[in-house]
């Protein structure tokens, strides 16, 4: 199946994605934590490489390639900003994973930082946490269709909107 270029007046327009991921990119430069860690860079590229990966012919890879490259650039993001403030849970155990950084999140005692609420802890676990896991650790498993990333990608703006704003 090719894929003709989204024009108007000659001029080749933005797609969803890429629109979506600029934004993100947008989101994340505004947070000083990020913006001066060693991860910067790293996550932006990854952020990148999911229209990078809208070259690839079969739809099933390139769907899961987007997932796997904007879930790695989230996760990164999470840690980074976690460590940087010193969020911990009940437990006072550093997280290392995305669930666990969303506890983090939501149970920190950190002076000036506010928590995410119970709600968007959910929220983000079932919509990003849990589709990521299943996609990359259920063999056989891929995004049915474009709408299926484009809904993680808003999701994933979400949680980053909600967190760098803390």
């Amino acid at each position: 199946m090719s894929r003709e270029p989204n024009t108007l007046h000659g001029r080749e327009l933005m797609s969803g994605h890429k629109i979506r991921v600029r934004t993100i990119q947008a989101l994340l430069a505004g947070c000083s934590c990020l913006v001066t860690s060693t991860a910067y860079p790293v996550i932006l590229s990854e952020f990148g490489e999911v229209h990078a990966v809208r070259k690839i012919r079969r739809d099933s890879r390139r769907r899961l390639l987007e997932i796997f490259h904007s879930a790695r650039a989230l996760d990164t993001a999470l840690r980074t900003f976690v460590n940087h403030h010193g969020c911990t849970s009940p437990s006072n155990s550093k997280p290392n994973a995305m669930g666990p950084y969303l506890y983090a999140l939501r149970d920190h005692k950190v002076a000036g930082l506010s928590n995410i609420t119970e709600t968007h802890r959910k929220i983000f676990q079932v919509q990003i946490v849990n589709k990521r896991n299943n996609y990359l650790h259920e063999a056989g498993a891929f995004p049915n269709n474009d709408k299926e990333v484009d809904v993680l990608l808003a999701d994933m703006h979400t949680c980053i909107s909600i967190f760098v704003a803390l």
